[in-house]
């Protein structure tokens, strides 16, 4: 939590002090490379605008799915447990856990069937999520594939650990976007000369 809470502070004033930083990294390079510089520093900004977007529309749908299955077994505080098992969802592997826990606690009251079938609502919202919507939205707002975006899961998982996981779209379009503008882009110049 005290991660999250850090990069959102992180986040917010890279984006107040979006153009002073620019012009600030900018000023460090030289003159001959500033437009180049530029224009990959505002590809890269659209790209983890898009991690953003992506990351929000992902855990809204967890956040929706569980709310909508709990409210149709007629789950107290429906609500507040799919935006309980939203935000919980920033947190890999230990997020969904703990709502989990939450749900069932709240559900048991209702009987272990009605509990059974609340934890199942997690499970299948926590499927689609993984499965269908991350890949999904994290491809379309970042540009990039979703066997990308899977493999950058995959990869960051073992590399760097829960919290990697968290950052893994977002350190795979830094990875493609300087990869396409420093190697790729260069060697098909160097083929038309």
């Amino acid at each position: 939590i005290t991660i999250l809470v850090t990069v959102a502070i992180i986040v917010f004033f890279f984006t107040n002090d979006r153009e002073r930083i620019k012009n600030s990294t900018l000023r460090l390079l030289p003159a001959s490379l500033r437009e180049d510089a530029s224009r990959i520093i505002d590809d890269l900004e659209q790209k983890v605008g898009g991690y953003v977007t992506a990351q929000f529309l992902s855990i809204t749908q967890v956040g929706v799915c569980v709310a909508v299955g709990l409210a149709i077994l007629h789950v107290n505080y429906a609500v507040f447990l799919g935006f309980i098992s939203a935000v919980m969802d920033l947190v890999p592997v230990v997020g969904p856990v703990i709502s989990g826990v939450v749900i069932l606690l709240v559900a048991i009251s209702h009987g272990p069937v009605i509990a059974a079938l609340a934890i199942g609502v997690l499970l299948l919202a926590q499927f689609i999520e993984n499965n269908w919507a991350k890949p999904y939205f994290f491809s379309k707002y970042m540009d990039l594939h979703p066997l990308i975006v899977i493999f950058s899961f995959v990869l960051a998982a073992k590399l760097i650990g829960v919290i990697g996981v968290v950052f893994a779209p977002a350190i795979a379009a830094v990875i493609v976007t300087l990869f396409d503008e420093i190697y790729v882009k260069i060697m098909n110049e160097d083929g038309k000369n």
